[in-house]
C-alpha cells in the first residue's frame, strides 16, 4: 500500500507539472498573441470607419438621385400619356356630333359648323392645337410641338347599311403619340 500511495502522489505531482508546463508554454504565449493580434489601432480603425461611412454616404446619395430621376421620367411619361389621351377626348365631341349629324342626314358634314360645332380653335388646349372636320367626316386633331411636330390623330368613319358608323383610329407622324395610343393604328 506504501508503494500506491508513493506511485499515485508521483504520478498527481507529474500532472501538476505538466498543467503548470502547459499553461506556462502553451496557454499564456497564445494567450500573449491573441492580445497583441486584438490590440487595435484607434486611428488606423477611424479612418477606416470614416472611408466606409463615406462609400455608405455616397451610395445612398447615388441611390436617392437615381430613384429621383426614375420617378422624374415616369412622371413625365404619364403626364405625356395624359397629352395624348386628353387629345381623343378632345375629339370625342366630334364623333358623337358627326355620328348624328350622318344619321339624321344620310351625308357627312363639310365642316365642324354645319354639324354645330364650334371652330377648330375652340377645341385647342393640352397636346391640341385644333380639330378640323374633313371629307367624308374625317376628324382631324391637330397635336402641338408636345409630340413631333406637325403630328395629328385621325379618326376615319367608316359606315354600315344599318346607318351604324365605326371610327378607326390613325395616329400621322409621331412614333412617341402611337405608343401611347395603342387603339389607334397605323
Amino acid at each position: 500500500m506504501k508503494q500506491f500511495a508513493i506511485v499515485f502522489s508521483a504520478v498527481l505531482i507529474a500532472m501538476l507539472l505538466s498543467l503548470l508546463a502547459y499553461d506556462q508554454f502553451i496557454v499564456k504565449p497564445r494567450t500573449e498573441a491573441a492580445v497583441q493580434s486584438a490590440s487595435v489601432d484607434l486611428s488606423t480603425t477611424r479612418e477606416q470607419a470614416q472611408a466606409i461611412a463615406a462609400d455608405l454616404d455616397a451610395s445612398v446619395k447615388k441611390s436617392v438621385a437615381d430613384s429621383q430621376e426614375a420617378m422624374q421620367a415616369q412622371a413625365s411619361e404619364a403626364d405625356r400619356r395624359r397629352l395624348a389621351v386628353d387629345a381623343l377626348m378632345r375629339a370625342q365631341m366630334f364623333r358623337v356630333a358627326l355620328t348624328e349629324y350622318y344619321q339624321t342626314n344620310g351625308e357627312w358634314p363639310a365642316n365642324a359648323q354645319q354639324a354645330g360645332l364650334e371652330s377648330a380653335s375652340a377645341y385647342a388646349g393640352g397636346a391640341v392645337t385644333g380639330i378640323e372636320v374633313g371629307a367624308h367626316g374625317v376628324v382631324i386633331i391637330k397635336i402641338n410641338n408636345a409630340f413631333t411636330p406637325a403630328s395629328q390623330i385621325v379618326f376615319e368613319p367608316k359606315t354600315h347599311a344599318t346607318g351604324m358608323v365605326d371610327w378607326r383610329c390613325s395616329v400621322q407622324g409621331s412614333d412617341e403619340l402611337r405608343r401611347y395610343l395603342l387603339a389607334c393604328k397605323g
